[in-house]
């Protein structure tokens, strides 16, 4: 009688784990196939935007894909389109003639100036805020302000989707030649 409940009891911890394995197996192939889709369409949309060469009209709205373009630096791979004025996720985003979010300060300067270069992300770059409201405008409002016995100057080279390395050698290709006092690095986890 005991051996008849041992053989159920096997039997069905053996049809419960069976049963388990498939489905765990199941998921794993479903997950795979979802993130390989993805990855590929992914690719298609950012390689239909380093070919995109249409020109935005001020204040039109644009996508990721239309304010981006192929960087001449490899390491970079893409950076800011220059001289936009768009409407992107819903606020007005201007850059400038180097292709960054912000003011453009001369490569020159002056004694009492200290200059922060911020290399960073979309946070950075402020996605979705207004320009006033991006906290490196904010930071170099406040310093000015409250430090006024000298003259604070940050210029904002972040872009939406960069990562650590893209952002360094964005800093060492590109802003360097700014000569910054300090050099913000935002990691965003």
């Amino acid at each position: 009688m005991q051996n008849t409940g041992n053989k159920k009891y096997k039997t069905y911890i053996y049809n419960f784990s069976i049963s388990l394995f498939s489905i765990l197996a199941f998921l794993f192939f479903a997950e795979m196939t979802a993130r390989i889709v993805v990855y590929y369409e992914n690719q298609k949309i950012f390689l239909k935007a380093m070919k995109n060469t249409t020109t935005l009209e001020s204040g039109a709205v644009a996508y990721l894909g239309d304010i981006i373009k192929p960087s001449v630096y490899h390491d970079i791979i893409y950076e800011l389109r220059p001289n936009l004025k768009c409407r992107f996720v819903d606020v007005v985003v201007e850059t400038n003639s180097v292709g960054w979010r912000g003011k453009l300060y001369s490569l020159n300067k002056d004694k009492n100036v200290v200059r922060i270069v911020g290399i960073g992300d979309s946070h950075m770059f402020g996605y979705g805020v207004s320009d006033d409201s991006k906290y490196i405008n904010v930071l170099e409002n406040t310093l000015n302000y409250r430090f006024s016995d000298r003259k604070w100057e940050v210029v904002n080279t972040a872009v939406p989707g960069y990562n650590s390395y893209m952002e360094v050698e964005t800093l060492r290709k590109r802003a360097l030649i700014y000569k910054p006092d300090i050099v913000i690095m935002e990691f965003v986890s």
